[in-house]
């Protein structure tokens, strides 16, 4: 009981944190802020402006700690294996933890997709998150095109209406 209180404590003082200093959310329409991350192994920088007229990017924001995040990590999985080569890159973005801890949670749930680190929440308060798990699709042209807890029941659809903007060479139209 004491370590589901202290547990508690943790997730409130953490997300209290993260609101606190948010200055407003990211919503669908809006572009997404530019972002550059390292990777939990430390091997490579993730520049979410280098995908922007190339890639459709689901960006999920996570904690180990989150059990729904964990439950989560099946369907992105999922996702990354049906549409990696149409288009679709994932990226994961661990919030406030250590390096370590975040490898051993890559490790357990043997994710294949780039898991970033933002470990002074820079990221988490520029896109004004206020929870965890979150989700944003972005767009070719660096809109978000959804933004949620889970990822969208609808993701076929979406996935489909966005690459269709995406001709075979992975570049954005010019509009």
């Amino acid at each position: 009981m004491k370590k589901i209180a202290v547990v508690a404590a943790a997730v409130i003082m953490g997300l209290g944190v993260l609101a606190s200093q948010a200055l407003t959310a990211v919503k669908v329409d809006d572009i997404a802020p530019t972002f550059t991350l390292n990777d939990a192994a430390g091997t490579s920088e993730f520049a979410l402006e280098s995908y922007r007229h190339k890639r459709i990017v689901f960006v999920n924001f996570f904690a180990t700690w989150c059990e729904n995040c964990q439950e989560e990590m099946a369907t992105l999985k999922e996702l990354y294996a049906k549409y990696k080569d149409s288009g679709l890159v994932i990226v994961s973005i661990s919030v406030q933890e250590r390096q370590e801890k975040v490898q051993r949670f890559i490790a357990k749930f043997q994710l294949p997709f780039p898991v970033l680190l933002d470990p002074n929440t820079a990221v988490a308060k520029q896109y004004g998150l206020a929870g965890f798990p979150y989700n944003m699709i972005i767009d070719g042209d660096g809109i978000v095109r959804f933004a949620g807890p889970r990822p969208p029941a609808d993701f076929e659809k979406l996935f489909n209406e966005i690459q269709s903007t995406l001709p075979s060479t992975g570049k954005a139209h010019d509009k």
